[in-house]
């Protein structure tokens, strides 16, 4: 007879190795545009900062100017402003020269981000606008908000994918192999490796999620609840695998005194397990 519980399995697992492959393809996707136009009328501006900040946590740029023949500006040369606007485009942050602090003989400017500013992922714009005088010239940029406060480089991508490939495998083969199987302490320990490789691949695919993705957070908040309801049913599934395997000692304890009393091993299995539903009926 055609089994249906293992085509369902299979379609199953095909259905949850298309939707992590789907993410990760869709993260990968999902690159800065880091990069910083220079233009200036007399000026020249200079910016020293990551490309990748973390979401809900201060970031720091570093600036400094030069005028034409290449000597560096101090605070007291020019006055400058630095301004940078969430990936909305809404909230427009702008930090005056009188909230920077001063390295270098006060020829680096620091410019803190303070976090409650950046709790929006995405792909923010900054412009740091010098003026002496007569003379001036701004820098812009842009830079990137999410969870890991890196770039999601080609590297890191194919290291998850290959990893998450890996796991799938073995998924698929262990749900296979409950089916293969006959031995119930096959069964038993396959069941068991499912549910920890599933847990290992919820748990690996929220966090890629949360921290590299900038768009569709929610994948990560679908994977965190899969990862947080594997691990709570390790509870009920561990209370029942021990009264199962108190159950099996028991049987086979009874089994096997039948058996010493010079039953036959078909007749006492069928005493053994008459009361018992028929649980083990030849596996």
């Amino acid at each position: 007879m055609f089994n249906k519980k293992f085509l369902y399995s299979m379609i199953l697992m095909f259905c949850l190795i298309s939707l992590a492959s789907a993410q990760t393809i869709q993260i990968q996707e999902t690159l800065s545009r880091q990069g910083a136009e220079y233009m200036a009328d007399g000026l020249v501006l200079n910016s020293i900062s990551q490309s990748h900040m973390i979401i809900n946590e201060n970031a720091t740029f570093y600036m400094s100017a030069y005028d034409d023949a290449g000597k560096i500006q101090d605070k007291d040369d020019i006055s400058c402003i630095f301004g940078y606007a969430s990936p909305n485009g809404y909230v427009v942050t702008l930090i005056n020269q009188s909230q920077m602090t001063f390295l270098n003989d006060d020829t680096i400017f620091v410019i803190q981000i303070d976090a409650s500013t950046l709790t929006t992922r995405g792909d923010y714009v900054w412009n740091f606008n010098c003026l002496q005088g007569l003379k001036g010239g701004y820098l812009n940029g842009h830079f990137v908000v999410n969870g890991y406060g890196e770039d999601l480089t080609p590297a890191h991508s194919i290291k998850f994918n290959s990893s998450m490939a890996f796991l799938m495998v073995l998924l698929l083969l262990s749900i296979v192999g409950l089916f293969v199987v006959n031995n119930y302490i096959g069964k038993f320990t396959l069941y068991w490796i499912s549910h920890i490789l599933f847990i290992v691949m919820a748990f690996s695919l929220w966090q890629f999620n949360q921290g590299y993705t900038t768009t569709f957070i929610a994948l990560a908040g679908v994977w965190k609840i899969l990862f947080y309801v594997s691990i709570i049913a390790v509870v009920p599934m561990l209370f029942l695998s021990i009264a199962w395997i108190v159950y099996i000692h028991l049987f086979n304890e009874h089994f096997q005194k039948l058996v010493d009393k010079g039953m036959n091993t078909e007749e006492a299995f069928k005493i053994a397990n008459k009361k018992r539903g028929g649980w083990f009926n030849g596996q």
